[in-house]
């Protein structure tokens, strides 16, 4: 008979692992944050742009957090 090796399960939350958890949630706050700073009053411009980069950069943040 073939035994199968045991799979240790999830260990406990030790202080990294909460802390990682809530930076993921902070991580993706500001995602949605960043995502939601348009107003409707932006005109072609610098500032525009910068927002405009902002969003790929807070989102490419969040999910290499993620994963």
């Amino acid at each position: 008979m073939i035994s199968t090796p045991r799979t240790r399960g999830c260990s406990d939350w030790n202080a990294g692992r909460i802390y990682a958890t809530v930076m993921l949630v902070v991580m993706w706050l500001n995602a949605t944050r960043i995502c939601v700073m348009f107003d409707g009053k932006e005109t072609l411009g610098e500032a525009l742009l910068v927002k405009i980069a902002m969003i790929p950069a807070a989102l490419l943040v969040a999910v290499q957090h993620t994963a």
